[in-house]
């Protein structure tokens, strides 16, 4: 069993993990010692926003029919999560939340009993060394359809450098991101971060991306090559990444996710948090595989399921 960790310990953590402002829940500390007794192996992150992702709902009609808001979703995600995964291996789930009610959180918790939930409200901010004035209007320039808004950078930051310093994620040694639409449809049977281990696998991706649109990424090969003379962000994997699973171990400790640099050209230039992870996988010889190299792998496919995502409507994965 695990030990808990105390409030002071996280408020200390916490003001060493990004410039955000952070807003924890009065039962906080509750939610920690709830996590003590779960195994520290993995844990799963789910990163939603309430009420910006309901407009990309309206937006997205079709695709989303049936589905009136962002919490429906949410909800149709845990569903399958625990169906499918969760009633076989007791993990944690971590929801970091922007503009949810306590009525809510209160919902989810009440709907999936079984699982062992932490909710964390998080308010992400332009970091303190950038010009707000000049984020909003490098925004505003839209020079193609893809540059985004700013809670996509705020995402991008997160999963490309603050998810490692998190104070309760990098206590564990894998974590999942699993998006709030995204769906597991068949079960796995088999316990892929025990997989991992015995394979030694740091990074497991849905399925391998050319590369990233060109005018967003303006700048990164120039910058991983100045790190690594032989980088080369046309000949190296871009891992579609709405589903992944870091080892922490192999990553968290890096310098790299120190250089303000990265988070600069996140907010500025729209660099994507993907192809930043395929540069680390690349740094650092990190081993990786998607779920559908069934060829790289030690076990079957079959082993993983079936993973569905909303990138991929019209696919029938098999």
């Amino acid at each position: 069993m695990g030990s808990s960790v105390s409030k002071e310990k996280l408020d200390i953590l916490s003001s060493q993990w990004s410039n955000q402002t952070q807003n924890y829940d009065q039962s906080y500390a509750d939610q920690l010692n709830k996590l003590s007794i779960c195994d520290k192996e993995a844990i799963i992150v789910i990163y939603t926003h309430k009420t910006l992702c309901n407009q990309e709902i309206n937006d997205l009609k079709p695709r989303f029919t049936g589905y009136n808001n962002r919490m429906e979703l949410l909800l149709r995600t845990l569903s399958n999560l625990y169906t499918n995964f969760l009633n076989k291996f007791n993990y944690p789930v971590l929801i970091l939340y922007e503009n949810y009610t306590q009525n809510d959180l209160s919902i989810i918790s009440s709907t999936f009993p079984e699982i062992t939930f932490l909710f964390e409200e998080i308010d992400m901010a332009i970091p303190s060394f950038l010009n707000e004035e000049e984020v909003h209007a490098s925004i505003a320039r839209k020079p193609v359809k893809h540059w985004r808004n700013l809670g996509y950078r705020h995402m991008c930051r997160f999963y490309a450098v603050d998810i490692f310093k998190h104070p309760i994620i990098s206590s564990y040694k894998y974590y999942m991101r699993i998006d709030d639409d995204s769906v597991i449809r068949t079960p796995i049977n088999t316990n892929i971060f025990k997989l991992m281990a015995e394979d030694g696998i740091d990074y497991v991706y849905r399925v391998r991306q050319k590369k990233d649109c060109n005018v967003c990424n303006e700048g990164m090969n120039e910058f991983f090559k100045s790190i690594l003379v032989d980088y080369d962000y046309n000949q190296h994997l871009v891992p579609f990444n709405n589903f992944h699973i870091f080892r922490l171990g192999s990553i968290a400790d890096k310098p790299i996710l120190s250089n303000t640099e990265i988070v600069r050209n996140i907010y500025m230039k729209r660099w994507g948090d993907a192809p930043i992870h395929g540069a680390y996988i690349k740094m650092y010889a990190l081993k990786a595989i998607s779920t559908e190299s069934v060829d790289s792998l030690s076990f079957e496919y079959e082993k993983w399921g079936l993973v569905y995502y909303k990138a991929f409507d019209s696919v029938v994965f098999s």
